[in-house]
């Protein structure tokens, strides 16, 4: 497999908190597996409070549909 890219490495740090792992499979064209094994290389964990539904984005007024 192909080693992570920096710009990977941005995406994951930024959506990981707080989408859920389908989203990124499709984004980064990678496994599930490879996925959290690379966030948990770069200690980037689920926000606080994630229950697998998108969390509210400062500023958003109300839950996406």
């Amino acid at each position: 497999m192909a080693r992570w890219t920096p710009e990977e490495d941005e995406i994951l740090r930024t959506l990981y908190p707080t989408r859920r792992i389908e989203v990124l499979v499709g984004l980064l064209r990678r496994s599930a597996q490879a996925i959290r094994i690379r966030a948990c290389h770069l200690n980037v964990k689920k926000a606080e409070g994630y229950h697998g539904k998108r969390a509210r984005l400062p500023g958003e007024d109300h839950a996406p549909a």
